[in-house]
């Protein structure tokens, strides 16, 4: 049985009418959500859960350790082109907050890397803020880390403040660390 010309262009219209459903649905779908919500966003005002990771010379860093202090993470990989546009202005404003005299942590997680791939990265680029390394992506699978960067801000006692997936710009970063500076 032959299938005649427009029989076949309506086959291939409904299909291709299903495919732009389909994409239609996942941008809407994804275009509702606020930021952070497709992430770590449900830990926002529940204590940030501890982790182990990395440091430059091998040691464990531990999250608990920091406590008392505020806390920015960021989640970061090596090769993700956004996380490399924003490092210069991470790297001027820990060095700010450290010239003011802030007891800010900072502390960049490289998911999926390894002490010797940010060394590398590091020394390239010229950074000078605390990093730890996480190959095993156990610390990013604590905070649901599902995009690059996504960056995390805790207060003194532990609590999640606020989340942000993305390219964060220098204003918004002074905005995000005076606010988790500011005691409440």
């Amino acid at each position: 049985m032959r299938v005649s010309g427009a029989s076949a262009r309506l086959r291939d219209a409904r299909r291709l009418l299903g495919i732009f459903g389909a994409i239609l649905a996942v941008a809407l779908f994804i275009g509702a959500l606020q930021p952070g919500e497709a992430s770590g966003a449900r830990y926002v005002g529940a204590p940030g859960p501890d982790f182990v990771a990395t440091g430059a010379d091998g040691s464990a860093v531990r999250l608990s350790d920091l406590r008392g202090r505020p806390v920015w993470l960021t989640f970061f990989s090596t090769w993700c082109v956004n996380c490399r546009a924003e490092d210069p202005d991470i790297d001027r404003l820990v060095r700010e907050r450290r010239d003011a005299g802030s007891d800010l942590a900072f502390l960049a997680v490289g998911v999926g890397e390894t002490p010797t791939s940010i060394s590398d990265y590091v020394r390239t680029v010229g950074l000078s803020y605390p990093w730890a390394a996480d190959p095993q992506e156990s610390a990013s699978r604590r905070y649901a880390v599902l995009a690059y960067p996504t960056h995390v801000f805790l207060d003194r006692q532990g609590v999640v403040r606020d989340v942000r997936i993305g390219t964060l710009h220098l204003d918004e970063m002074r905005q995000l660390v005076a606010a988790l500076e500011t005691p409440r």
